[in-house]
């Protein structure tokens, strides 16, 4: 009897793993078919077929707006700030008062101006009577030709001290006027930089100004690019934040050194009319079109996947997908150029793509094209 149950014991021992296998086996391939299954559910996708045109050559930047009037105005004279008129975001024009500095030591400098130029004056028709007199006895022969010549030199300094006296009352007048501090253009007070009472002396800076109708924009482009970059190549601009606000203009001026920052070529963009409002520090984005038109295969840009090898499109071949690599030549207006690994002809996935893998199983469910 317990040699009966020490064979059963044995037999169940043996036999176990062979059955535990035959499970597994089982399992991993119901999982197999299982995933086979899935993988042949079509993913429902749209496409065109790619197409040779001829395409304006775009370079693309992202830069930022600044203001082509941004001056700093300063003080031409010595004194103290008595009133200032403006406030900070204040609009004002070319020539409005924007604060006074103190009149005092201007007015007494102006007084004496007036009052030297009325002695030079004096002296001046004294010295000529002098010398119309010397003149007449002279040519009588009354009087020494010494004596003549020493009333002609009389002459040439009352005349010198003359013009010496209006040109200091000219500049009396003018550092007199320089003390109403007016705006040099139409723009926008942007920060006031003194107080009421403070002291100040040429040069110190009161307030600063900026135009926000007239922007310029900087856009930094690839080095690679600098040869191809020239000025009056077309620009189109657009805000960041809203596409449909777009300024046509030209390109102003190319930088003729790189960037030791970031490597980059800086080109400018006059904008003489900011009628979308757009602030300066703003991001912009540009467009500029070169003068070369060639002939490129064309495709959506939302056709574009970015994955671990690069950028790549997927084609549709007997109803499965093909991951296909591609090098992009340039963008304009929703499409893009491929200038290596697609010909014209080949059926590209458009809305879909992103859910594909390479051979995935495809549904075309609208052809766009």
């Amino acid at each position: 009897m317990k040699k009966t149950v020490s064979a059963l014991l044995v037999l169940a021992l043996i036999s176990t793993p062979f059955w535990l296998a035959s499970c597994n086996k089982s399992s991993k391939e119901k999982a197999k078919e299982k995933t086979k299954k899935s993988a042949q559910i079509a993913v429902p996708v749209t496409v065109l077929k790619a197409r040779e045109q001829d395409v304006d050559i775009q370079y693309k930047s992202v830069g930022s707006l600044r203001s082509q009037e941004e001056p700093t105005v300063r003080s031409e004279i010595a004194g103290h700030v008595q009133q200032i008129l403006v406030h900070e975001g204040q609009q004002v024009e070319q020539g409005q008062t924007l604060l006074v500095l103190s009149k005092e030591a201007e007015t007494v400098a102006l007084n004496q101006a007036q009052a030297k130029l009325l002695q030079a004056k004096a002296l001046y028709k004294q010295r000529e009577k002098a010398l119309e007199r010397s003149t007449t006895l002279a040519n009588k022969g009354i009087v020494s030709q010494s004596k003549h010549d020493q009333a002609v030199a009389n002459m040439k300094v009352a005349e010198s001290n003359l013009h010496v006296a209006n040109s200091a009352l000219y500049n009396a007048q003018y550092r007199l006027a320089k003390t109403d501090v007016l705006s040099p253009i139409d723009g926008y007070v942007q920060k006031t930089i003194v107080s009421v009472g403070d002291v100040v002396s040429p040069g110190t800076q009161l307030v600063k100004l900026i135009n926000h109708q007239k922007l310029k924009a900087h856009l930094p482009f690839s080095e690679d690019n600098a040869s191809r970059l020239k000025v009056g190549q077309k620009v189109v601009l657009h805000s960041s934040a809203n596409k449909q606000q777009q300024v046509e203009a030209t390109v102003s001026s190319v930088s003729p050194a790189v960037n030791p920052a970031n490597r980059s070529i800086d080109i400018v963009v006059n904008i003489d009319k900011n009628q979308h409002k757009w602030r300066v520090g703003s991001s912009i984005q540009a467009s500029v079109f070169a003068t070369k038109i060639f002939k490129a295969v064309v495709i959506p840009e939302q056709s574009l996947i970015v994955r671990p090898q690069g950028l790549v499109v997927f084609t549709v071949e007997k109803n499965h997908a093909k991951l296909q690599p591609v090098t992009v030549g340039y963008e304009a207006n929703g499409y893009v150029a491929i200038t290596k690994g697609l010909k014209a002809g080949d059926v590209v996935v458009v809305d879909g793509a992103h859910y594909l893998g390479n051979k995935s199983l495809v549904k075309i469910k609208e052809d766009k094209q």
